[in-house]
């Protein structure tokens, strides 16, 4: 969920009619990242539904956001691990196959050479391990019960 991040920093380059145009998205957005954190687990599913579909909203509004794709890709690894967790392996491996594509795709979108020549096994592993480290940082109420 660092795209809020990016909203803020992108949002600062852009005039004040693009401002107040990525204001909604930017409320929604924390409103998901709420919800992750402080949900039970459903709810923080729901978050993330939600999230990659404003991500969707926000790729074919035509502002200027930024890191869409590693941003899906963080969502798809936690939607992953929620799968798994309620016992749903074949969301969760579909989530994790979705982590890959987005993961691969941001790579390219950055010229990360390193990240493009990953198996897949390694970005799983990357994407799984980023979201553990940044999950540990904001400890989300599902991941404590």
């Amino acid at each position: 969920m660092i795209t809020l991040a990016l909203l803020s920093i992108v949002a600062g380059g852009c005039g004040v009619s693009q401002q107040t145009r990525m204001r909604p998205y930017e409320q929604k957005e924390l409103h998901c990242i709420q919800q992750y954190r402080n949900g039970d687990i459903q709810t923080a599913k729901q978050a993330l539904l939600d999230y990659l579909r404003l991500l969707k909203d926000e790729e074919a509004s035509g502002l200027p956001f930024m890191k869409t794709a590693w941003s899906k890709a963080l969502a798809a690894a936690r939607l992953s691990l929620i799968y798994q967790q309620l016992g749903d392996t074949a969301l969760a491996n579909q989530y994790l196959q979705k982590t890959i594509t987005w993961a691969r795709q941001d790579a390219q979108e950055e010229g990360n050479k390193i990240s493009l020549e990953k198996t897949d096994e390694q970005l799983q592993m990357l994407m799984t391990n980023s979201v553990n480290k940044l999950d540990e940082n904001t400890s989300p109420k599902w991941r404590r019960n």
